[in-house]
């Protein structure tokens, strides 16, 4: 068995994966369409994005897999795993490369997304992955009639500080490294007389528009606010609306079954954790006489003095 990187070379088999794509980054996935184009292959085409693919190859098969990561951020992704049908429990060695890619980028986590009953899930427990979460992504279609009473805004200053409070108390601790925390750029709330109900992080890409909802459980008109989100996304075009929610916010579904959203199957949302090493020329010489000169006691005479 050897592991490569994806080269030009492989192009001519691409096929034969195309149509048996595991797909283990929804948000990529939802807004890009075509995880094996070629501007989602190469580095060169992805602007503030790190791509690496490798290729697995064995003596019947081969697989082929990949992991991003966003500039300035600390968490990569495994974006897929290739061809579905062969995978088994022997993908660990190439998920393993691919996480020691993202280490070499100076990524803190690495993070996938699939269903429990994926061939795929026991090789990522082999490669060290914990299960932290799990999830269901919903399509919103129908945007209803609007609630004028409800509105949604890009967040002030004043807002956002607001609103990454709401974030420490939603998000479990565990889940605060990996769940990026709300940034001026991307997002919504939605208000109502006044009142900061929910914010909503906004991923778009040319396939459709990722949602990620961060909603107070006291709120009372979550279904309103999701219902006006539709209306309010800037420069949708027909593209679809996907939102993400995960088990630390359950309670959201049953507002998303009210305006007839549609279910993804259940995903385990599972997180690696990367150790930094101290590389040797980073290592901080201290010299061997450097010492600390203790200050002078303190006593009755010089303070009179």
């Amino acid at each position: 068995m050897t592991i490569r990187p994806f080269t030009l070379f492989d192009l001519l088999t691409l096929g034969n994966y195309r149509r048996e794509l595991l797909t283990l980054d929804s948000a990529r996935a939802v807004t890009r369409g075509n995880l094996l184009g070629l501007t989602a292959l190469f580095p060169f085409f992805n602007p503030g994005q790190y791509v690496f693919t490798a290729i697995q190859e064995n003596d019947l098969v081969s697989v082929m897999g990949q992991v991003t990561l966003m500039e300035n951020d600390a968490c990569a992704r495994i974006s897929f795993l290739a061809p579905r049908d062969a995978l088994s429990e022997d993908e660990a060695p190439l998920i393993d490369h691919l996480v020691m890619q993202a280490g070499e980028w100076e990524a803190l986590y690495v993070m996938a997304e699939l269903d429990e009953h994926s061939p795929a899930f026991k090789s990522l427990r082999k490669a060290g992955f914990a299960m932290y979460a799990w999830q269901k992504i919903w399509q919103l279609t129908s945007p209803g009639e609007g609630n004028p009473r409800i509105q949604w805004k890009p967040p002030s200053a004043t807002e956002m500080t607001a609103v990454q409070g709401l974030y420490t108390q939603i998000v479990p601790a565990l889940l605060q490294p990996v769940d990026v925390m709300p940034r001026m750029d991307g997002g919504l709330i939605c208000t109502s007389d006044g009142n900061i109900q929910m914010y909503a992080a906004i991923t778009s890409g040319p396939a459709g528009i990722w949602v990620q909802p961060f909603v107070h459980p006291d709120t009372a008109c979550a279904a309103d606010c999701l219902q006006a989100l539709l209306h309010a996304i800037p420069n949708r075009g027909g593209r679809h609306v996907y939102i993400c929610i995960r088990s630390y916010q359950a309670w959201l579904e049953s507002a998303l079954e009210e305006l007839g959203a549609k279910p993804s199957s259940q995903q385990a949302v599972m997180v690696k954790h990367l150790a930094a090493l101290l590389r040797d020329e980073a290592k901080v010489n201290i010299p061997e006489k450097a010492f600390v000169k203790p200050a002078a006691p303190i006593t009755r005479s010089s303070i009179e003095k």
